[in-house]
C-alpha cells in the first residue's frame, strides 16, 4: 500500500473500490472505498465497518437459523471460532449447549472415544464411562476446529453421525443424538482429499454450506477501529484509559495509523490484537502512543525498506516526545550520529559514547536499526541495483551496516561482491 494521497486527484472507480488512504491537511487520515450497498446485521464482537465484514455478518444471519452443517474457512487469526459462536448465538439453538473442540489436540488413539463417548472398560485406561463431545452437545452446537487434523480412521464415523444422526460410542450400542455441526480449518481440505488424507464424502457433507472469512489485509478500513478497541481494552486493564480521552484522541498519531495500514497482517486480527496490547504496555505512561520498535523494524524489512533510524523514530510514534520519554542510555540521535561517523561499526561507536557494545545493540533493536545478520539476499541485491555497483563499501553505506559485517553476511548467504 502506497503513501496517503494528498491534494486534488481524479481517481478511477477501481482504485476507490480497492480502498486507499487520503491525508487531509497532514493531520487527518481518511480511508475511502466503495462497496455495494447491502443490509448490515449487527452481530456482537464482529466489529468492523468495511463492506467485507458487512457481507460476513449478513452471511451469518442468513445461515444461522438453519440446522445445516457450516464449514468455516479462513487464514489463522481471522476469527473462525468467533464466527462459529455467532452462528450458534443467532440460531434456534442459542441457550442450549455450545461445545467447541480443538480437533488438533485430540489423541489419535482415543479420538473416537472422545468424540462419541465410551463405556467403562472399553479400552485400557477407561476406568469410567464418558459421554463424549457429541452427547455433551445434544440439542445444541458442536464446533470442531482444525477439522483437517481429524484422524483418518475417525472420519467415516463422523460422516455416519452426520448422515444418520446416530453415533457409535466405543463399547456401547448406537444412539441417536441431535447436534448441529460447525467445522473450521485453515488447511486445504481439497488437496488433502486428493492425496487420500481426508475422506472426500465427509468433505462434501461438512461443506453443505460454507463461510469464507476475509483476511485482515482485505478489510483495511477495519484496522484502525479494531486497533483502537484492543488498545482501549488493554489501557483500561492498566488503569490508563484516560490516555485516549486526553487531547481528543490525538494520543494515537497519524503516523501510527499509516504504519498499521501498510502492514500485510499475516497473523490477521490475532496479530493486530497483540500489537495493540504491546503498544498499550509500552506507551501507557508516555505522552503519545508508540508502536513496538520490533514491529516497525519487521515491517520495514518485509517491505524492503532500508534501515533509516530517523525515519524509524518518526514511523514508530510520529512525535519526538514519545522517544524522549523512554529510558535511553544515551540520546538516540547521538547513537545514530556515532554509528554514522564510524561507518556503522559498533565497537568504535560504543567507545566514543562510553557505553558497552551490548547497550548499543539493545538500543539499535529498540530503534529498529537492522544488524548485518538481519539482511536478506533480496535486501542486498536491491541495494546493489540502487547504487549501480557491487562495491562492498558502497553497498554497506547504502544498507547502513559495517563493511565487515556485510562481508560476513555475504559469506553466510553465499553471495560475492567486489572490494574497493
Amino acid at each position: 500500500m502506497g503513501a496517503p494521497l494528498t491534494g486534488a486527484v481524479d481517481l478511477p472507480f477501481e482504485t476507490v473500490r480497492q480502498g486507499l488512504p487520503l491525508e487531509c491537511a497532514r493531520r487527518v487520515l481518511l480511508w475511502v472505498d466503495a462497496w455495494p450497498e447491502a443490509p448490515d446485521v449487527p452481530i456482537p464482537e464482529l466489529w468492523g465497518i468495511s463492506g467485507a465484514i458487512a457481507d460476513l455478518r449478513a452471511r451469518i444471519a442468513n445461515l444461522a437459523p438453519h440446522d445445516l452443517p457450516v464449514a468455516i474457512a479462513g487464514e489463522s487469526g481471522t476469527g473462525k471460532e468467533l464466527v462459529a459462536r455467532a452462528l450458534h448465538a443467532a440460531s434456534g439453538r442459542a441457550g442450549r449447549p455450545w461445545v467447541p473442540v480443538n480437533v488438533g489436540a485430540l489423541n489419535p488413539a482415543t479420538a473416537a472415544a472422545e468424540l462419541f463417548g465410551h463405556a467403562r472398560g472399553a479400552f485400557t485406561g477407561a476406568d469410567q464411562a464418558r459421554p463424549g463431545y457429541f452427547r455433551r452437545a445434544a440439542g445444541g452446537t458442536l464446533f470442531l476446529d482444525e477439522i483437517g487434523s481429524l484422524p483418518e480412521s475417525v472420519q467415516p464415523m463422523l460422516l455416519r453421525a452426520l448422515e444418520s444422526g446416530e453415533i457409535q460410542p466405543v463399547g456401547e450400542a448406537p444412539r441417536k443424538v441431535d447436534v448441529r455441526l460447525l467445522t473450521a480449518t485453515d488447511a486445504d481440505l481439497d488437496q488433502m482429499s486428493d492425496v487420500g488424507r481426508f475422506f472426500r464424502p465427509l468433505l462434501y457433507r461438512i461443506r453443505t454450506t460454507r463461510i469464507a472469512l476475509p483476511p485482515l489485509r482485505e478489510r483495511p478500513a477495519d484496522i484502525p477501529l479494531l486497533f483502537v478497541r484492543f488498545l482501549t481494552a488493554q489501557l483500561e486493564a492498566l488503569g490508563a484509559a484516560d490516555r485516549l480521552r486526553e487531547g481528543g484522541g490525538s494520543w494515537v498519531g497519524r503516523r501510527v495509523i499509516e504504519t498499521l495500514l501498510k502492514h500485510p497482517w499475516p497473523g490477521n486480527v490475532r496479530e493486530l490484537r497483540n500489537v495493540a496490547v504491546q503498544t498499550a504496555l509500552e506507551s501507557a505512561q508516555s505522552p503519545q502512543a508508540a508502536l513496538p520498535a520490533h514491529f516497525v523494524a519487521e515491517q520495514r524489512a518485509r517491505s524492503g525498506a532500508l534501515s533509516d533510524p530517523v525515519a524509524v523514530l518518526r514511523e514508530v510514534s510520529g512525535a519526538p516526545s514519545a522517544v524522549e520519554g523512554r529510558d535511553w542510555a544515551v540520546p538516540p540521535q547521538a547513537l545514530v550520529a556515532a554509528l554514522k561517523r564510524h561507518q556503522w561499526r559498533v565497537r568504535p561507536a560504543a567507545d566514543e559514547l562510553g557505553v558497552a557494545r551490548n547497550t548499543v545493540y539493545a538500543m539499535m533493536g529498540r530503534l529498529g536499526i537492522r544488524r548485518p545478520g538481519d539482511l536478506t539476499r533480496d535486501d542486498i541485491l536491491r541495494a546493489v541495483d540502487a547504487e549501480g555497483t557491487s562495491d562492498a563499501a558502497v553497498v554497506a553505506r547504502r544498507l547502513q551496516v559495517s563493511e565487515r559485517g556485510l562481508k560476513l553476511r555475504l559469506r553466510a548467504l553465499g553471495l560475492v561482491l567486489e572490494d574497493r
